[in-house]
């Protein structure tokens, strides 16, 4: 049955409907004192666990943060690790902009740029070594503890990650089956698409929020690509961490088909790109090929994961006009 995979969110959360929350005023006051244990159910994405560390441990280093993550697609659950390792990479190596990039680029977009997808290969041969080796793990990589995964589940993790590492472009071309969702989920309407995305935004979307662009959610639901933070750059890679297979019966055999399963109706913006404290970004959404719900992305996770890797407290940098240039378009 195709219309399960048909629907516009799919099957497949790859990233969280709800914008990041801070989960330590949520608690018990008695429970924050020295360590925080929080379970976190289907969240899609880290977005809870960086925001949370990200606000709190320039100021409360002495607590143990321990986030609990059970998620129901094998896919999903790698990616959250991929995250995690890109977050704790050396600050020596990975600077704090370069980190900002490369996250929302492996989370939103269904095209990377060739230097990202290098990056993804790297993590994928580090992480195959440790998820068949936890000894090996525990040491390289304390802040996360996979032994509650059964067997089956760790060799599956194996397999996405070496499918990951791959560069067989056959395998999963993200364009063409992007399109094919399209086709599949708007039907007779697919030839006016730019019509229908844009009365998507301005009757749907617009209720909900006035910080994401029409020109961005726009380009989106066109192409896949949500962060053109490099406008000079060329997205082109296909990001295989947003592959995953759907189990179809055919003459009565079960077949995995390997596809992008996602969502092609609402985006990534929600997670860091809906809440911001600075009035300009809602008059900066009705420009032209503006991009506000990336800006403000870029700023909430800058501040986010430069307090949760410096434990001290992020100042924000004098605006440059250069910069502004870059996300007006």
């Amino acid at each position: 049955d195709m219309s399960a995979t048909t629907d516009g969110l799919g099957t497949v959360a790859w990233w969280g409907f709800t914008p990041a929350v801070d989960l330590l005023p949520l608690l018990p006051p008695q429970t924050a004192a020295e360590e925080v244990n929080v379970l976190l159910v289907g969240v899609s994405d880290l977005r809870h666990v960086i925001r949370t560390l990200g606000t709190h441990l320039p100021n409360l280093k002495h607590i143990k943060f321990h986030f609990y993550i059970a998620e129901s697609c094998i896919e999903v659950l790698t990616r959250e690790i991929l995250f995690s390792v890109l977050l704790t990479e050396p600050l020596a190596v990975f600077g704090l902009q370069k980190r900002v990039e490369l996250y929302l680029e492996l989370l939103g977009n269904l095209h990377v740029r060739s230097q990202t997808f290098e990056y993804l290969q790297h993590v994928s041969s580090k992480l195959i070594s440790l998820v068949t080796d936890l000894d090996k793990m525990a040491v390289e990589l304390p802040f996360i503890d996979i032994t509650g995964l059964k067997f089956k589940e760790r060799d599956q993790m194996e397999a996405v990650l070496k499918f990951w590492r791959s560069n067989e472009v056959k395998c999963f071309d993200a364009g063409v089956l992007w399109d094919q969702r399209l086709r599949s989920y708007l039907g007779v309407r697919y030839d006016s698409r730019d019509g229908l995305f844009d009365w998507d935004y301005n009757m749907k979307l617009l209720e909900k929020t006035n910080l994401i662009s029409c020109y961005e959610y726009c380009m989106w639901r066109r192409e896949g690509l949500a962060f053109n933070i490099r406008t000079d750059a060329l997205y082109s890679t296909p990001n295989r961490s947003l592959s995953s297979g759907v189990i179809f019966r055919r003459n009565g055999e079960e077949v995995k088909v390997r596809g992008y399963w996602g969502d092609i109706v609402t985006g990534p913006f929600i997670c860091f790109g809906n809440e911001t404290e600075k009035k300009e970004f809602k008059e900066k959404s009705k420009q032209p090929c503006a991009r506000s719900s990336e800006q403000i992305s870029v700023e909430n996770l800058t501040k986010y994961i430069h307090q949760m890797t410096t434990e001290t407290v992020y100042k924000e940098p004098i605006k440059d006009d250069k910069m502004e240039k870059v996300y007006e378009g």
